[in-house]
């Protein structure tokens, strides 16, 4: 095996993913390091071409050549746009169209799948669709920051290798969680200010907003799940979302959802930051 800065009972975890010589038709690397995910995710699509009976991967045969040296015709990447803050729908779209093209010269074709954190619920709900009913020769390799950003859905078709929780114990300390509950507290204040208040340090700060707004969806998210008593919570924000489940009507809480998800998706296109979070405070309070 190829040696990685990962302690024992993750190594053993790897170990038993590959013992017999072939992965489950989809592995979740979470938690961890992005470069350990990567890296991680990269063996284990070079295991998966690996033509060797023995060892896997050999380093020896032509596919491990060519995995190698990154031009293996059957080992497909799938990342999003670096202009974008999360995946595409119709990158998506396109993705899982391609999936259902047979490999060329492997007997398995490795998908590999980076930062769920960045596809959001409708992004992954696509995706559970072939998740579901994948081609025999399709291998899809996931990675993310934690399982916890993961639908459960897509979680109940996946088998899990977690890294440990470092990555999500930082997002939970983080400075756009920590808004987005300020923001979901200020919701329920009777001064209207406190909203703008919550929210003035989006200034400016374009990926700051966007990091916020996607916290916001999950809260607003969960809490409506509550409401229905049902689904798995994957916010980090539990105390806010249930205070607004408490306080609110379940078409209150949709239309929450509604407006956070809506800004989300039409950030990239609004070069007013400024207006854009004065808009936030006065859409979010409207929904209410």
């Amino acid at each position: 095996m190829i040696m990685f800065n990962i302690d024992k009972n993750i190594e053993k975890a790897l170990d038993a993913l590959t013992l017999k010589g072939r992965l489950s038709h989809a592995v979740l690397i979470s938690g961890g390091s992005c470069q350990l995910r990567e890296k991680l995710a990269l063996y284990l699509a070079r295991f998966t071409v690996c033509g060797s009976e023995i060892e896997k991967p050999c380093e020896k045969c032509e596919d491990c050549r060519k995995s190698r040296d990154n031009v293996h015709p059957d080992i497909y990447f799938f990342k999003k746009r670096s202009d974008r803050r999360y995946y595409r729908k119709e990158d998506i779209q396109a993705f899982c169209e391609g999936v259902y093209r047979t490999p060329n010269e492997a007997n398995v074709k490795p998908l590999v799948i980076y930062e769920l954190q960045d596809m959001n619920e409708e992004g992954q709900n696509l995706l559970l669709g072939i998740l579901e009913e994948p081609p025999s020769y399709s291998s899809f390799i996931l990675t993310a920051s934690s399982k916890n950003v993961v639908l459960p859905t897509v979680l109940s078709r996946v088998t899990k290798l977690d890294l440990g929780q470092e990555r999500a114990e930082h997002k939970m300390e983080s400075r756009s969680v920590k808004i987005a509950g300020s923001i979901a507290q200020a919701i329920l204040s009777p001064d209207e200010f406190d909203i703008i208040k919550a929210s003035s340090e989006l200034d400016k700060n374009k990926q700051l907003f966007s990091d916020v707004l996607y916290e916001l969806v999950l809260i607003f998210r969960d809490a409506l799940l509550k409401s229905y008593e049902r689904g798995e919570r994957i916010s980090f924000a539990q105390q806010e979302a249930n205070d607004l489940s408490a306080s609110l009507t379940k078409k209150q809480l949709m239309a929450l959802y509604d407006t956070a998800s809506r800004m989300l998706e039409q950030i990239d296109f609004n070069k007013n930051k400024l207006l854009m979070s004065a808009s936030l405070a006065a859409e979010l309070r409207q929904a209410v």
